[in-house]
């Protein structure tokens, strides 16, 4: 299974050396580097850290990060926000007016309407695969802007761009800058399968003794359950 990016014309090619795109695994937070796993005890029971959350851990290590290409300032001025970009394509931001994002829950810029970040990178997925776009929640060390989540048939459509809002107050003058590398957003490749068929079932005696014993392992060993859990299930798949 093949994820295909590549830069929108060859005068982008540099991104592919300074700027990649990469997996995500190879690039976690800083936070997460320099937070050691720990436990503590709460109510007579082990409690493990933010370090021990095998389901944090999976969804930084999962899909991929792409970072910034290049700086990208926003100054608060008397009547809008301006913006200035060090290189990459241009026009390097457009936007959606007011009247496009009206209804939503979607923070408007000062003037409404919401800034478009135009992507430098062309997507394609094999059939019957597409690719969600999702801010970096977890890399989101006191960025001034959050990029609005999508999802887009990348077996069909390869070109998109990003909006997203300005999550700080701006007073006239004050100036936001977004410093080149830093991660924008969180890629994750999914399969486009309508045939699934959603089973809300009741409980039942044998449901329960699997919750009781897969909680009771969790809260005893934390993320090591988990994670042979996850293995044997794997394991399992291979050889059936």
């Amino acid at each position: 299974m093949k994820f295909t990016v590549t830069p929108t014309n060859k005068s982008l090619n540099w991104m592919v050396d300074l700027h990649p795109i990469i997996a995500a695994k190879e690039a976690p937070p800083a936070w997460w580097k320099t937070v050691k796993r720990d436990s503590h005890m709460e109510s007579l029971a082990a409690v493990g850290n933010i370090k021990t959350c095998p389901a944090i851990r999976d969804i930084i290590n999962y899909g991929y990060i792409m970072p910034s290409w290049s700086w990208i300032e926003l100054t608060r001025t008397e009547e809008d926000i301006t913006w200035a970009i060090g290189q990459g394509p241009q026009p390097a931001l457009e936007g959606h007016s007011q009247g496009q994002i009206e209804g939503s829950p979607i923070t408007p810029i000062k003037g409404g309407g919401v800034f478009k970040l135009t992507s430098p990178w062309h997507f394609k997925t094999e059939p019957g695969w597409a690719v969600i776009f999702n801010d970096p929640f977890w890399h989101y060390e006191d960025r001034p802007i959050k990029f609005l989540p999508g999802l887009v048939r990348t077996d069909a459509y390869g070109q998109v761009n990003f909006p997203f809002e300005i999550n700080k107050p701006m007073e006239v003058g004050d100036v936001m800058q977004i410093t080149e590398g830093t991660p924008l957003i969180h890629i994750s490749v999914v399969p486009i399968d309508d045939t699934f068929e959603l089973d809300v079932s009741r409980a039942t005696d044998e449901s329960e003794i699997i919750y009781n014993e897969e909680a009771s392992k969790l809260i005893a060993t934390s993320r090591m359950y988990y994670d042979k859990a996850v293995k044997k299930h794997d394991n399992d798949r291979s050889t059936g």
